[in-house]
């Protein structure tokens, strides 16, 4: 079989994932088709017999959002991606030739502006956006001063909404007109900090599931600008000292 041939090239690795059809593994919160999980444990159960070890991807480009608009913040899509990594987990709990990949190519955004980082403009994304910017520029016991800081940080006039970003905040142009490219350059750095947030929730997932095997995250050509980058979310996919590997 092409294993067997690829072994016979010295290949030492192979990956493969979901990249669509999601939905016919996974209709509901922890109902993972058994057909499926027997065929990816038949393919890992070949490749080990070769000695390949296999790479394997959850996602691609977005997570599912369970039916909600906001993949990366509704609770129900957290939970029912986090159903999905555990059941798979537990199935190859006791593996040592296999790796998860948690997405490729992820993208946070919009799902109709895949690698642009452009709002999804959901309640769950707003409120969220507006707890990071609450820490993060707030200050005092109770940060109560926060917003007039953020207005000031993006030239906002006294009493201008804040989190509602526009496309034209994102344009690389002159700083003339309506847009504010500072409250842009402040959802750019609230996303890397929310991605991260979303690997530690899969990455837990997995965890539950018994599988101590190592867990990774996909790139793509397309830069780091729009794209989340390894310089922030690197460290939760370091191994904990629960496995005996200082981070």
């Amino acid at each position: 079989n092409e294993l067997e041939e690829l072994a016979a090239l010295d290949f030492n690795m192979v990956r493969t994932g979901i990249w669509s059809a999601y939905k016919k593994i996974q209709l509901a919160p922890g109902e993972v088709d058994e057909a499926w999980l027997r065929a990816l444990e038949a393919y890992y159960l070949t490749a080990r017999k070769h000695g390949i070890p296999v790479l394997f991807t959850f996602f691609a480009f977005a997570p599912p959002g369970f039916g909600s608009e906001s993949p990366y913040f509704d609770p129900r899509a957290i939970e029912g991606q986090s159903a999905y990594l555990t059941a798979v987990a537990e199935r190859f709990a006791g593996c040592k030739e296999i790796l998860w990949d948690l997405i490729n190519e992820p993208s946070f955004a919009d799902p109709d502006q895949l690698w642009q980082c452009r709002p999804d403009d959901s309640a769950w994304e707003r409120e969220a956006f507006r707890a990071w910017l609450k820490d993060r520029f707030g200050t005092g016991p109770d940060k109560a001063d926060w917003e007039d800081e953020v207005r000031s940080r993006w030239r906002l006039l006294p009493g201008a909404d804040i989190g509602v970003l526009t496309d034209a905040d994102f344009e690389d142009r002159q700083v003339m007109g309506s847009h504010h490219p500072y409250r842009a350059k402040d959802f750019i750095r609230f996303v890397q900090d929310a991605f991260v947030d979303w690997v530690e929730a899969m990455k837990a997932a997995i965890h539950a599931g018994g599988s101590k095997a190592a867990i990774t995250v996909g790139q793509d050509e397309g830069g780091l600008y729009s794209r989340p980058r390894p310089l922030y979310h690197h460290r939760a996919l370091v191994p904990s000292k629960l496995w005996g590997v200082e981070p």
